[in-house]
C-alpha cells in the first residue's frame, strides 16, 4: 500500500536499516487500521465494505515520505503529490480556518401573495418571514451550533473528517469525492469508527458520494429534505477540502439548484384542498388515467406550453394539427383558442380554483366541448365542471393519492411522475403514461429572453396586464424581475429564469432520464427559445419535421387511446362524516407530538425538538403526515433560520417565545378547521380574469 521517497543522496546502512523498520511498523498499523474500518463498514454499511474489500487503486496511492509523515501521490503523473506539504498539517490547518469564517448556504423563503384570506398556512408563513427579516442583522454565523446539515467535497487522507465530526454537532454529514482512491487510502489512515459510530447514531445521518457522478449525487441530496427536514438544511455547512474538476462541478451544480430545495415543499391549505378535491372527484365517478401497455412510436406529439416561443410556432401547428395529437398544458388552451386551433387533450395539474377562471375567460363551452380533460386528483370542481369528458391521473406523494389507494385497493391508476412545478411537467408525464414516444415541446420555454417575456404573446396573463394600472403592473414586473437569474438557453444563449421554472426544468430532465433507465426511449425536439433542457434534441423552428397524413384515422387513435387509458371504477360516495370518522382522531393525536414546548431555552434544545417533531410526522399514517409535513417543514425551516445563530441566550429565548407563539396559533387553526371543514373545497377567487370574464374597467 505505501512505498518510500528517498533523496538523491544515499542514506548509511543505519539509516537504511530504521527506515526499513519505519516502513515496516507504518505497514502493520496501516493494515490493523483498513482490517478495523473494514469490519466496521461491514457492520454498518455493508455497500462500502464491498466496494473496497478488494479494492484496487486506479490513481493514487499512499507513501511515506522523507519528512516522516504520508501522503498521496498520483502514480500516473510521475508521482506527483496530492498534498504539498503535511496533509495532517494541512487539514488541521484547513479546519481551524473553517472553524472561525464558515461557509454557508441559506435557503430563504420569500413572502407569498395571500389570494384567500381563508388560507390559514401563508398568513404565517408571511408572518415568520417578516419576523426573521427584522432580526437577521443582528445573526452572528458561527459552527458551534447544531449542525443540521455539513457537505464535504474531497475525502482526502480524512484528517480533516475525523477532527470535524470529533468537534463538531453534526447532525447530517454529506462528503462528495469523485475519486474512489483517495476513500480507499484513508480507510488505510484515519479511524472511522468513531466516525460511523457517531454519525449513524439515533437524529444522525452520514451520506457518503463516493466514486459518484456529480449530476446523480445532486439527484440523491434533493431527495434528502422530505427524509430529515428542511429544517436541517436551512444553513447548510460547506468545506470544500479540494478543488478538482469534478469536485468543482459537484459545487457549482450544488450552488445553481441547492435554492430547489425549498421548492414544492408543499403545505397545510394546498393538502386540505388536495383531499377536498380528491373526495369531490371521487363522488363524481370521473374516469381514472391507467397505464398503457402500448408504445406511441408512429404518432407524433406536439406538447404546447404557454411561453413566449409559442408565438413562433402557431403557424406550424395550424399546418399539421391533423397529423399530430396536439396536447395543451394549462392557459396554453386560452391562447391557442385564439388561432382556432382546438386540442385533443387538456392537462391540468393545479388545485386552486383559481385556474378555472383563466380557462372560462378564454374559451367557449362550444370551443372545450369534445377536448379529453387531464386533470390531477387534486383538479378544483370549478375546472371539471368545464368540461365534458374528464379523465383523474393521480398526483404521486399527494394527500389525495393516499386516499384513492385506500379507497381503491385493488386497482393501480397512473402516478403523473414528477407531475411539478409547473404544468407542463404534469404534460410530459402524462404524454409519456399514455404511451407517447414522438414529441415535440411547443412554447415550453422555462427561461426567457428578457424579463418582459413571460408568457405567449396570446395569453391570459398580456389581457390582465393590459387591464391593470400602469404603475402597479411596473411594480409587479420589478419584483418578478429581481427574482429572476441566467441560465444556458437551448440555443447557446443566456436566458432568464426563476426557481419554479427551473425547477420545472431539472424535473423534466430527471424524469426523461428515469424513462430511459427503464427502456422508455422518449424522442423529445425542441425548437423553443428558453432554456436548454437536458435530454431534447434542440433544433431551429425552420427545421421541424414535416408530418404526412397519420397511419390511421386521427379521431380513431384517440377513441382507441380513451379506451385502452381511462377507466371508471365502481362508484364511491364519501361523506363528511366517513370522513371524520375514519380520520379525524388520528389527525387530532398529532397535535401534540408536532407542538413545540414553551420552555426551550436553548438551540440544542430546539433542535432536538425538532428532530422529535418531524420523526412523529414521518412516522405518523399516510394521511396526517402528508396533511401536516410541507406546513410543519416551512415552518420549522423559518424558527431555525431566525433562531440558529441568536447572540445569546437571552435573545434566543425572547425571540423563540414570540415564533413559538405564531408557530402555535397556526396548529390552533389547522385543527379547529380539520375537526369543522374538513372537506371544505377552494373558493380562491382570482378578481382579474373576473373582471376579465364581466368585461368592467
Amino acid at each position: 500500500m505505501t512505498e518510500a521517497h528517498t533523496s538523491p543522496k544515499q542514506p548509511s546502512n543505519i539509516q537504511q536499516v530504521l527506515r526499513k523498520a519505519q516502513m515496516q511498523q507504518l505497514q502493520l498499523e496501516l493494515e490493523i487500521t483498513f482490517k478495523r474500518n473494514m469490519a466496521a463498514f461491514q457492520k454498518i454499511a455493508p455497500q462500502i465494505y464491498s466496494q473496497y474489500i478488494d479494492y484496487q487503486p486506479q490513481e493514487l496511492k499512499l507513501t511515506y515520505t522523507e519528512e516522516g509523515y504520508l501522503n498521496l501521490v498520483n502514480f500516473k503523473l510521475n508521482n506527483k503529490p496530492v498534498y504539498k506539504g503535511n496533509p495532517k498539517e494541512f487539514c488541521h490547518e484547513q479546519f481551524q480556518h473553517f472553524k472561525h469564517h464558515p461557509t454557508l448556504s441559506n435557503i430563504k423563503f420569500s413572502k407569498t401573495k395571500i389570494s384567500n384570506q381563508d388560507h390559514i398556512h401563508p398568513t404565517v408563513i408571511n408572518r415568520m418571514v417578516d419576523f426573521y427579516t427584522s432580526l437577521e442583522t443582528e445573526q452572528d454565523k458561527n459552527c458551534n451550533v447544531p449542525i443540521g446539515f455539513m457537505l464535504v467535497t474531497g475525502c482526502g487522507l480524512g484528517y480533516h473528517i475525523a477532527q470535524m465530526v470529533h468537534e463538531l454537532d453534526i447532525h447530517n454529514l454529506c462528503i462528495f469525492d469523485p475519486h474512489k482512491d483517495s476513500f480507499y487510502a484513508s480507510l488505510h489512515v484515519i479511524d472511522w469508527l468513531p466516525i460511523l459510530q457517531k454519525m449513524t447514531s439515533k437524529g444522525r445521518m452520514l451520506k457518503l458520494f463516493i466514486g459518484v457522478e456529480p449530476k446523480d449525487a445532486m439527484a440523491d441530496m434533493k431527495l434528502l429534505s422530505d427524509k430529515i427536514g428542511l429544517f436541517n438544511f436551512v444553513y447548510t455547512f460547506v468545506f470544500r477540502h479540494f478543488n478538482s474538476k469534478k469536485e468543482t462541478e459537484f459545487y457549482t451544480l450544488y450552488r445553481k439548484e441547492f435554492h430547489l430545495a425549498a421548492t414544492g415543499v408543499g403545505f397545510y391549505d394546498d393538502e386540505q384542498i388536495s383531499l377536498a378535491h380528491t373526495i369531490f372527484n371521487i363522488n363524481q365517478n370521473y374516469k381514472f388515467l391507467i397505464y398503457s401497455n402500448l408504445a406511441i412510436n408512429h404518432v407524433p406529439v406536439f406538447l404546447i406550453g404557454n411561453g413566449p416561443s409559442l408565438d413562433t410556432h402557431i403557424g406550424y401547428i395550424q399546418k399539421y394539427q391533423s397529423n399530430a395529437i396536439i396536447i395543451t398544458c394549462g392557459t396554453a388552451l386560452s391562447s391557442l383558442a385564439k388561432t382556432g386551433i382546438k386540442p385533443d387533450f387538456h392537462i391540468e395539474m393545479e388545485r386552486s380554483a383559481i385556474t378555472p377562471s383563466y380557462i372560462q375567460h378564454g374559451t367557449t363551452a362550444e370551443y372545450r366541448k369534445g377536448i379529453t380533460l387531464i386533470c390531477l386528483n387534486t383538479a378544483a370542481p370549478q375546472m371539471t365542471a368545464l368540461f365534458d369528458d374528464i379523465c383523474l391521473a393521480v398526483k404521486p406523494n399527494d394527500l389525495g393519492s393516499q386516499l384513492i389507494s385506500q379507497i381503491y385497493p385493488d386497482q393501480t391508476p397512473a402516478k403523473l411522475t414528477l407531475c411539478n412545478p409547473t404544468v407542463t411537467n404534469a404534460g410530459l408525464s402524462a404524454a409519456i403514461t399514455l404511451g407517447f414516444r414522438q414529441l415535440i415541446f411547443l412554447g415550453i420555454d422555462l427561461g426567457m429572453p428578457t424579463d418582459a417575456e413571460h408568457h405567449s404573446s396570446l395569453s391570459i396573463y398580456h389581457d390582465i396586464d393590459k387591464k391593470k394600472e400602469t404603475e402597479k403592473s411596473q411594480a409587479e414586473n420589478q419584483e418578478t424581475s429581481s427574482k429572476n437569474y441566467d441560465i444556458e438557453g437551448n440555443f447557446g444563449q443566456t436566458v432568464k429564469t426563476n426557481p419554479v421554472l427551473h425547477a420545472s426544468k431539472n424535473n423534466m430532465e430527471i424524469l426523461l432520464r428515469q424513462a430511459q433507465r427503464q427502456g422508455i426511449n422518449v424522442s423529445i425536439l425542441n425548437p423553443n427559445n428558453g432554456a436548454l433542457i437536458q435530454e431534447t434534441t434542440s433544433i431551429q423552428p425552420c427545421d421541424l419535421p414535416v408530418f404526412h397524413n397519420l397511419e390511421q384515422d386521427k379521431h380513431l387513435i384517440i377513441e382507441k387511446i380513451r379506451m385502452q387509458n381511462m377507466v371508471r371504477y365502481d362508484k364511491k360516495i364519501i361523506t363528511e362524516d366517513d370522513f371524520k370518522a375514519e380520520y379525524f382522531n388520528k389527525i387530532k393525536k398529532l397535535k401534540h407530538q408536532i407542538s413545540l414546548s414553551p420552555h426551550i431555552e436553548d438551540k440544542k434544545q430546539l433542535h432536538n425538538a425538532m428532530q422529535t417533531a418531524f420523526k412523529a410526522i414521518l412516522n405518523a399514517d399516510p394521511i396526517s403526515k402528508l396533511l401536516m409535513r410541507g406546513t410543519i417543514n416551512s415552518a420549522f425551516t423559518l424558527i431555525m433560520q431566525t433562531l440558529l445563530f441568536s447572540k445569546n441566550k437571552s435573545d434566543f429565548i425572547v425571540n423563540y417565545k414570540k415564533i413559538n407563539a405564531i408557530y402555535s396559533q397556526m396548529l390552533s387553526q389547522i385543527f379547529k378547521k380539520m375537526e369543522h371543514k374538513p372537506l371544505e373545497c377552494d373558493t380562491t377567487i382570482d378578481t382579474e380574469a373576473v373582471r376579465l370574464q364581466d368585461n368592467t374597467p
